[in-house]
């Protein structure tokens, strides 16, 4: 240890007035846990960005109006062996945990009571495929689906921590939860060596996610696969190449994994243009982005 401490300069004192009335709170918990306050203010700091999430942007320069970025912070927490990091991050995360777990509990009474409505709609669905069927015998006119033969879309469940996830699994928990949350890992190398888990690509997404956006359109399950490729992409041209926005689309089908939830297309863009060089930023919001799919649908349903 000798040689790694040789030289090292004392590190300088972490700003209570960041903290504000949060300070006491901040030392309290530093004492509780033995640790240097700088281990509990940072993992604070992590936390409540992960809390504002995408509900707050910040705008640096008065003179720059189009350069607002969200709270997205990476915070490593750096010292010796047993300086008692991971107990004061956990101290801090604490309260995200518990929260978890009464996501965790309400989602499955929001499972249950969606399993009965879909057993409804199968049900509702065989005795309308019937009533074709008959109408067909008889030459009289197809009836309409009815409302309830529609199956509900699969409850999502909240989250505001994960602490393994891949690239993959990423896309999948932003997409259902757009406001963010806070991705933590005890150990750095546990982090670094998921980068690469299943597919290639890993430490780019991470390193793009700091401006990315992500965008989902779901479709019914009858539609066929080339015609939701077809919507998503003349719905990226229309709402984003058109703004001077990259994307890429991924495509998932559950289906091919005998899971029954929507074939869906998620949309990642990063949120400054391309033209040229990087250009200003551009914030989407789901209800724009929303508005427009149902407009593009409502286009191509009228021309057939």
């Amino acid at each position: 240890m000798s040689v790694l401490v040789g030289g090292r300069t004392a590190p300088v004192s972490m700003s209570r007035a960041v903290f504000g009335d949060l300070w006491p709170l901040v030392a309290d918990l530093a004492e509780g846990t033995g640790a240097p306050v700088d281990y509990v203010g940072c993992s604070l700091l992590a936390v409540a960005a992960s809390l504002i999430g995408s509900k707050r942007r910040v705008q640096p320069f008065e003179s720059a109006p189009l350069w607002r970025d969200p709270p997205v912070l990476w915070i490593a927490l750096v010292g010796d062996p047993s300086s008692n990091k991971s107990p004061a991050i956990d101290a801090v995360v604490a309260p995200l945990r518990a929260i978890e777990l009464e996501y965790a509990e309400a989602h499955k009474l929001e499972l249950v009571a969606h399993q009965a409505v879909a057993e409804r709609a199968k049900a509702e669905r065989n005795r309308w495929q019937e009533a074709v069927k008959a109408a067909t015998r008889d030459g009289s006119s197809t009836p309409s689906i009815p409302a309830a033969a529609e199956l509900p879309d699969d409850p999502v469940r909240r989250r505001l921590l994960v602490q393994d996830a891949t690239p993959e699994s990423m896309c999948e928990l932003l997409a259902s939860n757009p406001n963010g949350m806070l991705h933590m890992r005890d150990e750095l190398s546990g982090w670094l060596s998921s980068f690469e888990r299943y597919s290639p690509g890993g430490r780019d997404f991470w390193l793009e996610a700091y401006l990315l956006g992500i965008a989902t359109v779901r479709f019914d399950h009858g539609l066929a696969f080339h015609r939701q490729w077809e919507l998503a992409r003349a719905w990226v041209r229309a709402s984003f190449n058109a703004r001077d926005l990259a994307a890429v689309m991924v495509h998932h089908v559950p289906a091919l994994a005998a899971r029954a939830h929507k074939p869906h297309i998620h949309v990642l863009y990063p949120v400054r243009t391309l033209a040229g060089t990087f250009g200003p930023f551009v914030h989407l919001t789901r209800a724009m982005l929303a508005a427009e799919w149902e407009a593009l649908l409502t286009e191509m349903n009228r021309d057939g």
